[in-house]
């Protein structure tokens, strides 16, 4: 038996535990893993076992054991346990064929309170006394609404209250950017009780501060039972922000520490769209994705767009246009989990990330263009040193859009504010377009420094850049001049995070300055200091 742990005072996340080690052909017969330093609100074991098999060790049996000291019931903390076992294992067998599933893990509820389809999977026989515990737990169950409590509890953490057949998003109940101020609204989402393999989504919301209704509906069906393909037909009357180039369709989570840029956003202009999409998956890692779609855009007031007709200049507050969107994308290390609620994404900590975008336009002019667009997502573990994190846009257009279709980078501006990573931090929404561009972001995250139980901050150095221009046989623009960043942007920051780590968050502070040939007289102008805000699991 071997006790294992990392050296003391070194600042890098590590493990702790027990290996037993077998006298037949010295190999590891079982090993004990707990995280060396305990996160705040959470206690984890894990046990792997081994068994010799055709003279090979091989893994046999998995227990996880989870205390949730955050949450307690009874004064009693929320206990998780989890044990995998491997059966009629056969090594290196000739007829060996891969099959290939979506998902990762699939839970059913309507299948696994079938006994006689868990009968199927045990291996071993119930005892009596695990049938009477078994009974008495249903009875504690059903007469305390544990069932009931568990299905709120977990579409809470979904981002729902479920109310029969129906899930109430609650994003959609209050937003609030600085275009709209607050959002009022509601939502609702068909649920598995109506049906898994078809979905209506509606929302509708009213801005406070511009004063107009939002709304959207859509239905999504699921042709196969795998879950690997489906279309959707939808309509909505949204805002839209200029320059907007979207690389993957997934919901927003607003409380995500990289969606934060939001709730800066002080331009944009109104989108009606009808579309039909469908996305399929190739593999696990692949999904391709067609968008075909018809639009109106109502035009951000200070904007001016139009064309030329018997030396007459015709202006436009609306541009219609109707579009064919390609997308191919690639998630390396993203798991997806499929529940009766959602499908949930789980990301390792480690990504590699491609994302292909072609999208083709025509307006009423019968004027063409064509994006062509990649964008890459790297997060490296390096050995004993942190994380290094890259995220890279690169993109050109052929044509002449208005700038609405053209690319502006992700940015937000104030002098105090909440960090938004893989965002430019001092550059206000819509200061740059450009129709052939290049925007990089790279991070490094050190290892956490251990001060406390509450404290182990880490920082988080971070260089942005972005270099673009707009094609220079533009003719439909009448703004002069139109802002653009051909002698390349920059910000260098640094923020420290988890300076206070609690069960539910953590906060740190931060700070970047502007570089370059952007670089303003005022050094207010060219300075924020950021409030850092993330979660510790």
């Amino acid at each position: 038996m071997i006790h294992y742990q990392p050296y003391k005072n070194k600042n890098f996340e590590a493990i702790e535990g027990l290996l037993y080690i077998s006298s037949n052909r010295w190999a590891i017969k079982s090993v004990t893993a707990t995280p060396y330093e305990n996160t705040p609100g959470l206690l984890m074991n894990i046990t792997q076992n081994y068994e010799l098999i055709d003279s090979l060790w091989f893994p046999k049996e998995l227990k996880t054991e989870i205390w949730f000291t955050g949450f307690r019931i009874g004064g009693s903390p929320l206990f998780a346990n989890g044990e995998t076992f491997l059966y009629d294992i056969n090594i290196n067998k000739p007829d060996f064929k891969k099959s290939f599933n979506l998902f990762d893990t699939e839970v059913d509820l309507k299948s696994i309170n079938k006994n006689d389809l868990l009968s199927l999977y045990r291996n071993t026989k119930d005892s009596q006394i695990d049938k009477n515990t078994y009974d008495l737990l249903d009875s504690i169950a059903k007469n305390s609404n544990f069932n009931k409590l568990m299905n709120i509890t977990t579409s809470l953490m979904n981002g729902f209250i479920p109310l029969s057949i129906f899930n109430l998003p609650l994003s959609d109940i209050l937003q609030y950017n600085v275009f709209e101020n607050w959002r009022l609204g509601l939502g609702f989402v068909t649920n598995d009780k109506l049906s898994e393999r078809f979905i209506l989504d509606c929302s509708m919301g009213y801005g406070l501060g511009d004063k107009k209704w939002k709304y959207s509906i859509a239905g999504i069906a699921y042709p196969l039972k795998n879950f690997r393909w489906d279309i959707r037909l939808g309509y909505k009357f949204d805002i839209n922000r200029l320059g907007q180039v979207t690389f993957q369709e997934q919901q927003l989570n607003l409380t995500a520490p990289e969606n934060f840029w939001i709730y800066y956003l002080n331009k944009a202009e109104y989108l009606k769209s009808v579309f039909l999409t469908s996305n399929y998956f190739l593999n696990k890692k692949l999904l391709l994705s067609i968008n075909f779609n018809k639009n109106q855009l109502s035009f951000y007031p200070d904007y001016y767009y139009g064309w030329k007709e018997n030396n007459v200049f015709i202006f436009t507050d609306k541009y219609d246009y109707h579009a064919v969107e390609l997308k191919l994308q690639w998630c390396g290390q993203t798991k997806r989990i499929k529940t009766p609620i959602s499908i949930v994404f789980f990301n390792d900590i480690e990504a590699k990330n491609i994302y292909g975008y072609y999208r083709f336009t025509i307006d009423n002019t019968k004027k063409a263009t064509h994006l062509f667009a990649l964008k890459f997502q790297w997060l490296k573990k390096m050995n004993f040193s942190g994380r290094i994190g890259l995220d890279v846009e690169i993109g050109t257009i052929w044509g002449d859009p208005p700038i609405s279709l053209t690319y502006s980078p992700i940015s937000k501006y104030e002098f105090f504010a909440v960090s938004s990573p893989y965002t430019f931090q001092i550059l206000t929404p819509n200061s740059f377009f450009a129709s052939s561009f290049a925007t990089a972001h790279l991070c490094y995250y050190s290892n956490k420094l251990r001060i406390s139980r509450y404290s182990n901050p880490y920082f988080v150095p971070h260089l942005s850049f972005h270099i673009g221009n707009l094609n220079k046989g533009i003719q439909k623009h009448y703004n002069n001049p139109i802002p653009v960043a051909d002698k390349g942007y920059w910000e260098l920051g640094l923020n420290i995070s988890n300076i206070l780590q609690t069960p539910f968050y953590s906060i740190g502070i931060g700070a970047a300055y502007k570089l370059g040939a952007y670089k303003e007289k005022n050094w207010k102008n060219n300075t924020t200091i950021l409030l850092v805000l993330d979660y510790p699991f």
